[in-house]
């Protein structure tokens, strides 16, 4: 996986803090951006839980899926 390999190669906290600036984009802009920058998290999020389901526990799994409807209720809110 090329893009995974690029973002293990990225500083360490690039990425949590990109995905935070993405979040508050999401609450806190114009409809237009702030609907982008959700659906850039949620499949971000989305897709590095579909990469790490089959080793996480069910407490992980559980995690990752409130996470995505903690970001759905988010959009669901902007609306």
């Amino acid at each position: 996986m090329p893009l995974l390999t690029k973002l293990h190669s990225l500083p360490r906290a690039l990425v949590p803090l990109g995905t935070l600036v993405l979040v508050a984009v999401a609450a806190f802009a114009p409809q237009p951006v702030a609907t982008i920058a959700l659906m850039v998290v949620l499949a971000f999020v989305g897709w590095i839980a579909h990469l790490s389901w089959p080793v996480v526990t069910t407490s992980g799994r559980l995690l990752r899926i409130c996470m995505l409807v903690l970001l759905v209720g988010l959009g669901v809110t902007r609306l």
